[in-house]
């Protein structure tokens, strides 16, 4: 009969061996994901949140041009006091431009990396040097800044319960490996 055949009986050994693996990983991740950790975890993720400002909302201006010497030209200009708006309107080849560059309020995920990363080191009033970005070179004007209201462990818990549980089960394999005695077996020549 199948139910008894060697076949049979190596598949469902597999098989049993998948689902105790998938059990004490499981077994593991939810020793590790007790309320507290989660806390704890919410915690860490708000001093770093706070800190990097990156939770801000800003307003900043732009100008666009196509190679870093014209960047660098016109953030000369800037520096020399020539009004950021009005070198927008003049020299942006980008879609603010006619509103002297003006992007309205913004979050740091709004933009692409390069350019969020330029402007959110600036504080009201800077302008940065050259940043550039896959549209081109950008010389940045922050406008304002706004701190918003930290997301609540609520608003994050499942982001952060993903993030933990696979910390968890990467550092048991890590573990399991650093126990485990491995051997590497030769495959055998198939004889001729």
């Amino acid at each position: 009969e199948l139910d008894s055949s060697e076949a049979y009986l190596q598949e469902m050994a597999m098989i049993e061996e998948e689902v105790l693996q998938q059990m004490y990983m499981q077994t593991r991740v939810d020793e590790e994901l007790t309320d507290e950790a989660v806390q704890a975890a919410y915690e860490n993720w708000l001093v770093e949140y706070q800190a990097t400002g990156l939770g801000d909302e800003v307003r900043a201006r732009h100008i666009l041009v196509a190679s870093k010497e014209e960047a660098e030209a016109v953030a000369a200009r800037a520096a020399d006091g020539e009004d950021f708006a009005e070198l927008a309107k003049e020299l942006s080849t980008g879609p603010s431009g006619v509103e002297g560059g003006d992007l309205g309020w913004f979050r740091y995920g709004d933009m692409v990396q390069e350019f969020a990363d330029g402007a959110y080191a600036l504080q009201p009033g800077e302008i940065s040097g050259p940043v550039e970005s896959p549209f081109g070179w950008h010389v940045i004007k922050m406008e304002e800044r706004s701190g918003l209201d930290a997301p609540t462990l609520q608003d994050i818990e499942v982001e952060l319960r993903d993030t933990l549980a696979r910390d968890a089960i990467l550092a048991e394999i890590d573990s399991l490996r650093a126990d485990a005695e491995i051997e590497i077996m030769e495959p055998v020549p198939a004889s001729q």
